[in-house]
């Protein structure tokens, strides 16, 4: 996406924002409160503030006739205007918005979302909503960032490239988010590189097909990747890679 606006003035910039909008599926993104003040964006410059004010009060309107229900909204998806949107409300007081583009399938988006309301929560909490200012707030703003950085980092180097081969394999039902989605399951199993154990793989594997809600396409997943890792494990443990 070109000419993503990522905010200014007392606006934060959130690097989770603007790594969403580098997905294709994703057009547009942004995090506001209840009371409808804009908190960080990564927006296309044909989104003005005046559509963003507009946009906030529909969303603030069918977020009341939810809430009438006594029930309080923690997710929501729908169509707007050619658009899906998805809702995602975290700390609170904090409503992640995400603009999707036309035709997208939101499931496959589910694990990279999750991924960033967490890194958008844990930056927020540094920063109270007017933020401090001057070198302080310089310095807040780059532990924030750093600290989103070490959560993403991925533990040690795909020197075997068998990670590289099960994202292959991921691609075909992922598509371009596989890598992303893979390197989220290796944090959250807490797996390190090189993979060299059959376990951790099928582990891994397992993890990334939660996100698929079609049986069939999730056996077909599981199958595909089950015969690589069989391949992976005898290449692993075959003598030639033994020193004689």
């Amino acid at each position: 996406m070109q000419d993503i606006d990522c905010g200014g003035g007392t606006m934060k910039e959130l690097a989770a924002l603007t790594r969403l909008c580098e997905l294709e599926e994703i057009a547009a993104c942004f995090v506001f409160t209840r009371d409808g003040k804009v908190l960080g964006r990564a927006v296309p410059s044909t989104y003005s503030e005046t559509m963003l004010e507009q946009v906030i009060l529909v969303l603030k309107q069918v977020m009341a006739s939810v809430e009438k229900t006594k029930v309080p909204m923690r997710e929501a998806r729908f169509v707007f205007e050619s658009y899906g949107l998805w809702l995602k409300v975290f700390g609170g007081n904090q409503i992640l918005a995400i603009f999707l583009q036309p035709g997208t399938i939101a499931t496959i988006l589910r694990q990279p979302i999750n991924l960033a309301v967490v890194n958008l929560e844990k930056a927020l909490s540094r920063m109270d909503d007017e933020g401090p200012v001057g070198e302080t707030a310089i310095m807040l703003a780059s532990a924030a960032h750093q600290a989103e950085l070490e959560m993403l980092k991925v533990d040690g180097e795909d020197s075997n490239e068998v990670f590289e081969r099960l994202v292959i394999v991921g691609e075909s039902f992922f598509g371009p988010l596989a890598v992303e989605i893979m390197e989220h399951g290796l944090r959250a199993k807490q797996l390190r590189l090189p993979l060299k154990d059959g376990k951790e793989m099928r582990e891994l594997v397992a993890f990334c097909s939660e996100s698929m809600e079609n049986i069939e396409t999730k056996k077909f997943y599981m199958d595909m990747a089950d015969e690589l890792i069989e391949c992976l494990e005898l290449e692993i443990l075959s003598p030639k890679t033994k020193k004689k």
